[in-house]
């Protein structure tokens, strides 16, 4: 089960690509790529594409919607405003506030130990980090779609989060 696989783990990173938040996870092991060769990574990873939430005794640290959003409140009030979050490696006055806040949360917090993992009746997922940091995924639609993908670079399983449902 993913819950036994992270227990006791580190988040040793966290990234985005596009609107999909990416967690490293675990030691960090040499992984066969497909077509040969070989690369360093985390064990496990997480690709959420949920709603989520980063917290600290109650205060939101990171969260979905700061992909998507201008660091500088002053390009979301410009006419000419012409600002794409998928445009990573910007100066900080022209990024996200994820991609602000990601640097932050990286130096200040990490790595973090998972302390609890919890899906909910509707795969929503809880985990407790300690430093009493919380990662809250919500799912937001009720349409079937992957919401959260877990891969175990171990055994080269991915196994994906529906609505209600896990599949390997």
């Amino acid at each position: 089960m993913i819950e036994e696989k992270l227990l006791n783990k580190e988040l040793i990173g966290l990234s985005r690509a596009a609107c999909t938040l990416m967690l490293s996870i675990g030691d960090i092991i040499t992984i066969e790529k497909i077509k040969g060769g070989t690369y360093e990574g985390s064990e496990y990873a997480m690709h959420i594409s949920s709603m989520w939430r980063f917290t600290k005794n109650g205060d939101i640290l990171l969260a979905t919607h700061d992909i998507t959003t201008p660091f500088d409140e002053n390009l979301e009030n410009d006419d000419d405003w012409d600002w794409d979050y998928d445009i990573l490696g910007r100066e900080k006055e022209k990024g996200s506030i994820f991609d602000v806040r990601q640097l932050e949360f990286i130096n200040d917090y990490l790595p973090l130990k998972i302390k609890n993992v919890k899906f909910t009746d509707t795969n929503d997922l809880h985990i407790e980090f300690d430093k009493d940091i919380c990662l809250d995924t919500f799912i937001s639609c009720s349409r079937k779609q992957e919401y959260l993908r877990f891969i175990d670079f171990n055994t080269r399983k991915h196994t994906v989060i529906f609505e209600k449902e896990h599949q390997t």
